[in-house]
């Protein structure tokens, strides 16, 4: 092979790793930029300074941190301090571009402090930096003037309730204490500042009322409070009792059967003057003669006479025949 082929071969193996080593180069570069996460930015976009009334400092911020997440990345902590140290953070790492506040610590009349805002990348690759965001100073007034007098009222006990549902199950609602809200008061149960609605078990509080910072109570407010237990009702179903009246029998009446009442003659009234008197004699054995006497055609008797004419005739047709054997035996 002739020195020049060599020569040629020599210059085409170098163009070519050198281009071969450019676009690893490259290639390397980028991936490696896409890997890497970029620093927090942000600003505070307001500072509200503490007051006699309201005694620390609330910092609103805008996260600003620009694009390009690499991997690990879990959001941004942001921190509050200052020469006191430690302030406040955020509860929990935020999202770029959000908006969200910090409060400081509580500050004295006439307190001047220094903060400063940080913020570091949430992620778990390398160290991420700690980079500060922005400061300020924050300054409480002293001369407040006069205290604002407020009263503390005692707070609403509710007991326990027990009823019966329509299930006859019982139902328990528990006992609860409402903490009245009132401007420059606060309440201590046991030592501790309550808000709210506490749900709490039958028995006995103490609740201290206390005064904020530029207010004054007009009177000491230490109050114990009791809950009752409620009373369990007998949740008993009723027996329903089903009561069938009785039942009333059906009289049918008997059938009426005709019955043919015997023709009588209507009487005779006569008016005719009586003359002579009828003597009629009752022989009867063995006893004097009874003598019966009807005055003949006077007006009512007729149907009288009629009657005892017929039983006169009866006893005669009866009485005659044992005379004559009675007169044939002497």
């Amino acid at each position: 092979m002739s020195f020049l082929k060599q020569f040629n071969r020599a210059i085409l193996t170098f163009v070519v790793g050198l281009v071969v080593m450019v676009f690893s180069v490259g290639f390397g570069a980028t991936s490696a930029s896409a890997n890497v996460n970029p620093e927090p930015a942000g600003s505070v976009t307001s500072v509200v300074q503490p007051s006699c009334a309201v005694d620390h400092a609330v910092i609103n911020i805008t996260d600003a941190t620009p694009p390009g997440v690499g991997p690990g990345y879990g959001g941004i902590w942001y921190y509050l301090v200052s020469s006191r140290g430690a302030e406040s953070q955020t509860p929990d790492s935020v999202d770029r571009l959000s908006s969200f506040a910090l409060n400081s610590l509580p500050m004295s009349l006439g307190e001047t402090v220094t903060f400063t805002v940080k913020a570091q990348l949430d992620t778990p690759e390398g160290s991420p930096p700690l980079v500060v965001i922005d400061s300020f100073t924050a300054t409480r007034p002293n001369a407040c003037g006069e205290p604002i007098v407020v009263t503390a009222v005692v707070p609403v006990a509710t007991d326990q309730v027990i009823t019966c549902t329509k299930d006859f199950t019982l139902k328990t609602v528990g006992a609860s204490i409402t903490i009245p809200v009132i401007q420059g008061v606060e309440y201590l149960l046991d030592g501790k500042v309550v808000t709210g609605t506490l749900s709490v078990v039958p028995g006995t509080y103490s609740f201290t009322a206390r005064a904020k910072d530029g207010f004054v109570l007009s009177a000491p407010l230490n109050v114990f409070l009791g809950v009752n237990a409620g009373v369990a009702p007998v949740c008993k179903k009723p027996v329903v009792v089903v009561v069938t009246p009785p039942t009333t029998p059906k009289v049918t009446p008997p059938k009426a059967t005709p019955v043919a009442l015997p023709r009588v003659s209507t009487p005779v009234k006569t008016t005719a003057p009586v003359t002579n008197p009828k003597i009629v004699t009752d022989y009867v054995s063995d006893s004097p003669p009874k003598v019966v006497t009807a005055q003949v055609g006077s007006t009512g008797f007729g149907w009288s006479l009629l009657v005892v004419g017929f039983g006169a005739m009866l006893l005669i047709g009866s009485v005659l025949p044992r005379r004559k054997v009675q007169e044939n035996k002497h």
